[in-house]
């Protein structure tokens, strides 16, 4: 699709985006409709170029963290946030009253700490609002609040639920048996496989619970009781296309996912290119009884590693950075590895740096076994990738004080 039919199609999208009905009379019309969005516009247009809605009637703003660049905004209504409010509670997670949530992530700009604080309030539950790492927030007196305060949910990212156990341990806390009123941990904002829910759960002692989403579309999808992520259909129209043609996948192999966001004031999105790599699959894929479509994220798109076939054979082997993940936090499973690692391509091999006292190549041949590829697994000074005593470092925080 041509920038300029690009363009020609985002305006006539915002004119008439009250009358879609009148334009749109099926589904099926609407899956017919190229790409329509991407990223790169949002970044192009931002703050305010595609804001729907009177300036006066935002309630709520917030942006990506802008790792790329250009930060993606995300302007709400009231009823926006509301919205994305509804979209976590379509959960079957019993949070409720008599739950003391302690929300973990940031609340400075991006959106997952609002949610999670809202719809926590929203089922009756009360809220610690402990924020990402800070000076006032490090992880010693987070693990304090859970324990003295009696938490029961931790809200965080997948990454977050790991090294705050692992700092637990690291203060002689045995997680899954010390903080005895935590019954569940909610994650999101992070790519979240089977291996490292395993893995968390192991740790802390209890289930996990999986969203995914974005800032710019809101909560896109909640885990079941099995594990699987379901797509909050309510909410969303969602599509996996294939690349390059670009057209609509119906047998459940992996494509980008598209969205449409069916009820979005200030910024509603049409035919979006997530980015996403994922697979969509009916609701009886599942087992669990939820009635909506089953969602995998399998990573984002151009997030991989090429290597030729180890067949002998012309083609490649394209390895996810998130199957890497899979296979380590796997490999912590099955052998006690650190989580700790960090990981590189070089020629056509995979360098692994991984947290040990010592080289273990018993755990490179299952990684190249795992993988496919050629593995070199380094071992590396336990505290060199992630330092737990820098964690436990404390900033006396006070208040300005001008007269002495």
């Amino acid at each position: 699709m041509s920038a300029e039919r690009k363009a020609s199609s985002i305006a006539a999208y915002l004119e008439h985006r009250g009358k879609l009905s009148a334009h749109f009379a099926s589904a099926e019309d609407l899956e017919r409709l190229p790409i329509v969005l991407t990223k790169d516009d949002l970044r192009r247009n931002y703050p305010w170029g595609l804001l729907c809605v009177p300036k006066e009637h935002v309630h709520q703003y917030h942006e990506s963290f802008g790792t790329t660049g250009v930060p993606i905004a995300s302007p709400l209504t009231r009823e926006d946030l509301e919205a994305y409010v509804e979209e976590i509670l379509l959960t079957p997670f019993d949070l409720g009253g008599g739950d003391l949530v302690l929300v973990r992530f940031p609340y400075a700009i991006s959106v997952p700490a609002h949610l999670f604080h809202r719809a926590a309030q929203a089922r009756g539950a009360a809220v610690v609002a402990a924020s990402s790492y800070s000076a006032i927030s490090p992880p010693a007196r987070v693990l304090r609040l859970v324990e003295q305060l009696g938490v029961t949910v931790l809200t965080c990212l997948p990454f977050e639920a790991v090294r705050l156990a692992h700092f637990a341990r690291w203060q002689g806390y045995e997680p899954g048996k010390h903080f005895r009123t935590l019954r569940a941990v909610c994650t999101a904002g992070e790519v979240l496989g089977p291996a490292m829910r395993r893995y968390i759960e192991s740790l802390w002692g209890a289930p996990v619970h999986q969203f995914y989403g974005s800032t710019e579309a809101g909560n896109v999808a909640y885990s079941c009781g099995r594990g699987s992520l379901h797509l909050a259909e309510p909410f969303f129209r969602a599509t996996v296309v294939d690349e390059p043609a670009r057209s609509a996948r119906r047998d459940g192999r992996p494509g980008t996912l598209v969205l449409t966001t069916l009820r979005k004031e200030a910024l509603p999105l049409l035919k979006y290119d997530t980015e996403d790599w994922a697979t969509l699959n009916p609701a009886e894929t599942c087992g669990c009884g939820d009635a909506h479509a089953v969602l995998e994220i399998l990573g984002r798109r151009g997030e991989h590693y090429d290597f030729a076939s180890r067949s002998g054979k012309d083609g490649k082997l394209r390895l996810l950075h998130t199957s890497v993940k899979e296979a380590m936090y796997e490999l912590a499973l099955e052998r006690g590895t650190s989580p700790f690692f960090r990981c590189v391509r070089t020629d056509e091999r995979l360098v692994i740096r991984l947290e040990s006292e010592a080289p273990d190549p018993a755990a490179e041949r299952w990684l190249e076994q795992r993988l496919g590829v050629d593995v070199e697994l380094l071992s590396v000074r336990p505290g060199s990738l992630v330092d737990m005593a820098s964690l436990s470092a404390t900033e006396l925080v006070q208040k300005p004080k001008y007269c002495h």
